[in-house]
């Protein structure tokens, strides 16, 4: 299946893209405005690249996020308690998200680290087929996610090919699958499930973001699947355009 009979089959125009590692750009990339980077890719424009750096995200923790850093995020009171319940008063209220600051520091030090391989630049655009993407982000709703996830494991015998990221919306986006495709793991991750990016995207929508090599395989593999079945031409009729 071809990439617009793909894009056709799931009603998925305009919700794949790809995230590519590199340390070259063109002059007409453009940059983020939105203090969520998450806020910036749901609203990018079908014919624009995004540029993200070390130097033009605007979340004091988005270049940890996003990879760029592996220190810890630069939070005034500590990003621990950021993380938990807070520092106290005059320091950010706590997201709530770990019920200790112990834990929040704990499961920092356990995600991946030096996924960026020294590029300068994510760019992040709209899929094409000759694209050479890391990973690429899919935007799904729960009856696209499902039949997604079995395609994505095809060809495995596997039964847990595919984890959700407890992290920052923007790790879980970039620094968590960007591991999973570099490290050869090749896992799929339901991104963006943090409430702090959520509320910049549609209610009804995830990310699925998949190792760009794997994704190649979905698209080969797509005509073959369950995409043909009239199980899935059954559900697809409730999929709004």
């Amino acid at each position: 299946m071809d990439l617009e009979e793909f894009k056709n089959c799931l009603k998925l125009e305009n919700k794949i893209l790809s995230v590519i590692l590199s340390n070259d750009y063109d002059a007409s990339c453009v940059e983020p405005k939105h203090r969520c980077i998450i806020s910036d890719i749901d609203n990018l424009d079908s014919n624009d690249t995004l540029k993200i750096s070390k130097d033009n995200l605007k979340c004091p923790g988005a270049n940890c996020g996003a990879g760029f850093y592996d220190g810890n995020p630069q939070i005034p009171g500590g990003f621990e308690y950021f993380l938990s319940y807070g520092k106290g008063e005059n320091y950010p209220t706590g997201e709530r998200v770990k019920k200790t600051p112990e834990i929040a520091s704990e499961m920092f030090e356990n995600q991946p680290k030096d996924i960026i391989n020294n590029n300068k630049y994510i760019l992040i655009k709209h899929f094409k087929e000759d694209d050479e993407a890391q990973s690429v982000i899919l935007k799904v709703n729960l009856d696209q996610l499902s039949v997604l996830i079995y395609l994505f494991n095809f060809e495995s015998s596997i039964y847990d090919p595919v984890y959700t990221a407890t992290s920052a919306g923007c790790a879980s986006v970039f620094r968590i699958p960007l591991y999973e495709s570099l490290s050869g793991q090749n896992k799929g991750v339901i991104s963006n499930l943090d409430i702090s990016s959520r509320i910049y995207t549609d209610k009804d929508e995830v990310y699925f973001t998949v190792p760009g090599v794997k994704f190649k395989k979905m698209l080969e593999n797509a005509g073959e699947s369950l995409l043909i079945t009239k199980e899935w031409e059954k559900i697809r009729k409730r999929i709004k355009n």
